[in-house]
């Protein structure tokens, strides 16, 4: 019995950790066009309205003289807050599906530009297209959001 417990315990302790979010990582930027840190069209897995996983693209991109300086932890964070203020502006959120992010930093600047676009159904259940955008500030921190569709 003791042997059960134990393996029904590991079971659902693997189970929980196979529910999180894959998302960026510093090895996945590639420098393009002799200007800019790069990652494109990147596959990674972020929570749903029904809060499963699902998959969307990000693009990150942003000037020579950040990597050394990048957070890629922040990134993600900015990331996943885009993904959930987007979500909490739907009025059906449970049908909610993020497709594709961009962040990017501003020239010359640390300043950050995020686009989410993503599905929801409407109360009569059709499919609706919708893009929302993101500012940050050099520390990361969100400074406005805005429903643009």
């Amino acid at each position: 019995m003791k042997h059960l417990y134990l393996f029904f315990l590991l079971f659902i302790t693997t189970a929980s950790f196979s529910q999180e979010s894959t998302l960026i990582k510093k090895e996945d930027f590639k420098f393009e066009d002799g200007a800019r840190w790069r990652v494109t069209s990147k596959p990674i897995n972020i929570k749903n309205g029904e809060n499963k996983l699902s998959e969307v693209l990000v693009t990150v991109a942003f000037s020579e003289n950040l990597y050394s300086k990048i957070d890629i932890d922040k990134i993600n964070e900015m990331i996943q807050l885009v993904n959930q203020k987007s979500r909490n502006s739907t009025k059906n959120e449970y049908t909610y599906i993020s497709r594709v992010i961009k962040i990017s930093s501003m020239p010359g600047t640390e300043v950050w530009h995020a686009t989410i676009e993503f599905t929801a159904q409407n109360d009569f259940g059709a499919t609706k297209t919708g893009m929302n955008s993101a500012d940050f500030d050099e520390n990361y921190n969100l400074v406005k959001f805005s429903n643009l569709l």
